[in-house]
């Protein structure tokens, strides 16, 4: 295979688990996205540091904690999580280390694990600042304002919980507009 074959054919296991995802396919994404990484394992080799095995790591884990299998779930986030380090750098902010940092900050808030969760909530919220800009509205930014809102909220910071809440309400306003419902 050429790399334009391995890249087209992950994009369509990977697309296909995202349809089956939104649809609430769930076995059906899982057995897609294990389909990608095996493939994508193959291709690149089984302990290779790759961005694609790395985005196809979290993409398997979403079923994984949906289904309730959170011990399996983190195991993958992790393993995303230092692929990825070794992939884009340590000290480099990067859109994809952070979004598996939000990931994995979810599935720890829901192992109860609140400031574990917290910790990588305010990593991944000061990475995506850095990646879109500091002053800089952006939808990802707000998703982690509001998230990281909901722990504090769930901790008994309810003053903490508004102003993010606040913060993300008015993000989300300045990137979607007045009028959108949000």
């Amino acid at each position: 295979w050429g790399e334009a074959e391995v890249e087209n054919w992950q994009q369509v296991l990977l697309l296909g688990g995202e349809i089956a995802w939104q649809s609430s396919q769930l076995p059906v994404a899982r057995e897609l996205w294990e389909e990608q990484l095996r493939f994508l394992r193959e291709h690149h080799g089984e302990g290779t540091p790759h961005p694609m095995i790395a985005g196809a790591l979290r993409s398997l884990g979403r079923p994984l904690q949906a289904q309730g299998d959170l011990g399996g779930a983190e195991k993958l986030y992790r393993e995303c999580l230092d692929m990825q380090i070794k992939v884009y750098g340590e000290d480099t902010p990067h859109a994809e280390v952070a979004a598996t940092l939000h990931q994995l900050g979810r599935l720890l808030q829901a192992q109860g694990d609140l400031d574990g969760a917290e910790k990588l909530y305010r990593e991944c919220l000061e990475m995506k600042r850095k990646v879109y800009g500091e002053d800089t509205p952006h939808a990802e930014v707000a998703a982690t304002l509001h998230q990281l809102g909901r722990l504090l909220q769930a901790q008994g910071d309810l003053d903490g919980a508004e102003k993010l809440y606040r913060e993300s309400l008015e993000m989300k306003r300045k990137v979607y507009g007045e009028d959108t419902p949000h």
